[in-house]
């Protein structure tokens, strides 16, 4: 019998001896004696696992490949019902060595499958949290509980990091001191292992303005926090594209960059579903339907046009689901485009290469840390971002009474979360930033973002030009309804709840903007009703001074 080496505590199956030299199988040939045979290079069976639900169980096991390399395969239990040959198969791939001699494959593969350690390993095809215990990142590194293993699928170009922690901090972080929407936005980056635990909705900012303003620079300095900013994604893709990228990012942040180069219809329903924490349900050719694929995650956005004006080209209304799953923030009116502070930079463009390839550099490196800070006592971490949160409502809430109910209040709340994070981040020596810097910079946004919704092209300043026709000419408004007063000389007509106003009285309300972007924002929005087909005008009612004009719900007006 061969003599044991190695100080590894290894309890293989009777029969079996595993040491430094290799696996050993007992045998009894049917004629003379009995003798310990070599089967294979070193291996042994370190775990049982099973997922989550206590399912689909199987073998960790650990070997030692031809360059001497240890590697670790999970092999499921059901694969050993076929007899073993895909499992030796894949172990040969993968650089393991097995002896020619008859039956040593066989021998190998009822060592396995007999071999029923102690420790137990959950595994999870998932990136992101596994309930409380432990976070999943793309590199399929654990932090936090090691008995548990990612099973899922492994992108094997992908560079998770790179550069230092110190070298992310001073050439990206710090220098985003002094320009808030940078701060909101490597904040909102940190703020995606807060969202599952606290129960907060998936959803985000979207960063528009002109061309070149730096707001793609800030979804960069976000993106680098976790990986790469080479794999933020793209607008111009699809609904399973979409969900692949959302999958990869659960629990981190996905950045989605040029809203311009797609579709109205691919923008709406994008922001639906990535608001709605999951995929479609898909089947398969069995007739039984794939896992539904599902994430928690912060989204950041950029594109030259506000999400509004975005849907109108499609014709596509403006939900108030949309409206808060993906803020909208103009980026391009601070005094170097998205850049306040410039940090001795001659302009915001230099400011923005220096950001770019300061992110190149070093990434992937901040997310990590700040998990493995966060690890260190998970329930006192949650309890403290829930405080941070209550501060700011209540600070938001003396800056800005009655904000926190209706969308207002998602709002506040989406700002809250990414405050927190960015307390957070800070508190563990990851930004450079003083305390309250990310809170100052997200009520700064907030308040904007507030004020942007009464800005001369937002709806909701549209819904006032109209209020204000209504205030002001409500004499001269004919009821077509029964019982209706007559009035000489009408400058619009009421019938049914609708209010409808010719082509000259509109260009009079919306003298001050284009009246047909007019349209087709409040059209997207829902308070304009269009004809028939692609025609914007409807007919106009008997009675009214016109064959078309614009059909308007009075129900959007309400106060």
């Amino acid at each position: 019998m061969p003599t044991k080496t190695t100080s590894e505590i290894l309890t293989p199956p009777a029969g079996f001896d595993v040491n430094n030299d290799g696996v050993y199988a007992y045998i009894n040939p049917k004629k003379g004696s009995p003798v310990w045979e070599r089967i294979s290079d070193w291996i042994c069976v370190r775990a049982i696992t099973r997922d989550i639900y206590g399912q689909n169980h199987g073998r960790l096991c650990e070997f030692v490949t031809i360059d001497s390399q240890r590697r670790e395969i999970i092999i499921e239990a059901k694969r050993f019902a076929t007899g073993g040959t895909a499992i030796i198969a894949e172990l040969l791939s993968l650089g393991f060595t097995i002896e020619q001699t008859p039956g040593a494959a066989k021998q190998l593969i009822s060592l396995l499958s007999q071999w029923i350690p102690e420790k137990r390993i959950t595994t999870t095809e998932k990136l992101g949290w596994l309930k409380q215990d432990a976070f999943v990142l793309p590199s399929t590194k654990v932090i936090g509980s090691p008995l548990v293993k990612f099973t899922g699928d492994k992108d094997l170009n992908a560079k998770s990091s790179c550069g230092t922690l110190e070298g992310w901090r001073e050439n990206v972080a710090s220098l985003a001191v002094g320009n808030a929407p940078m701060i909101v936005a490597i904040s909102a980056g940190f703020s995606g292992p807060l969202m599952e635990p606290l129960g907060l909705e998936s959803g985000g900012i979207h960063f528009w303005g002109g061309s070149s303003c730096g707001k793609s620079t800030l979804l960069r300095t976000a993106a680098s926090i976790w990986s790469s900013p080479n794999e933020i994604a793209s607008w111009r893709s699809t609904d399973t594209a979409f969900e692949t990228q959302a999958k990869n990012a659960n629990g981190m942040v996905l950045c989605i960059d040029e809203m311009g180069q797609a579709s109205a219809q691919v923008v709406g329903e994008t922001i639906y579903m990535l608001g709605n924490n999951r995929g479609k349900a898909r089947g398969r050719a069995n007739g039984k339907s794939t896992p539904i694929t599902s994430w928690h995650l912060p989204v950041l956005s950029t594109g030259e046009i506000c999400v509004a004006t975005k849907l109108a080209e499609g014709n596509k209304k403006v939900q108030a689901g949309q409206h808060v799953r993906l803020l909208g923030i103009r980026v391009d009116e601070y005094e170097h485009g998205a850049f306040d502070e410039l940090h001795d930079k001659q302009s915001g463009r230099l400011l923005s290469e220096y950001l770019t390839a300061g992110t190149k550099t070093h990434y992937g490196v901040a997310g990590p840390e700040f998990l493995r800070k966060f690890f260190l006592n998970v329930p006192a971490r949650l309890e403290f971002a829930d405080t941070l949160i209550q501060r700011f409502h209540r600070v938001a809430e003396k800056a800005h009474s009655g904000s926190g109910i209706g969308v207002e209040g998602r709002a506040r709340t989406r700002f809250a979360a990414i405050a927190a994070a960015g307390e957070f981040a800070t508190r563990f020596g990851l930004t450079g930033w003083s305390t309250y810097t990310a809170t100052s910079a997200c009520l700064e946004l907030f308040g904007k973002w507030l004020s942007e919704q009464q800005d001369e092209d937002s709806p909701e300043a549209l819904h006032r030009c109209i209020r204000g026709f209504l205030m002001n000419n409500a004499e001269q408004i004919q009821s077509l309804d029964a019982g209706g007063q007559y009035v000489e000389q009408p400058l619009a007509w009421e019938k049914n709840g609708y209010l409808f106003l010719t082509r000259e009285i509109w260009d009079q309300i919306f003298d001050r903007h284009d009246p047909q972007l007019v349209a087709r924002i409040l059209r997207a929005y829902g308070s304009l009703e269009p004809g028939d087909g692609r025609n914007i005008l409807s007919k106009m009612p008997t009675g009214a001074g016109a064959n078309r004009g614009y059909k308007v719900s009075l129900s959007g007006f309400q106060e």
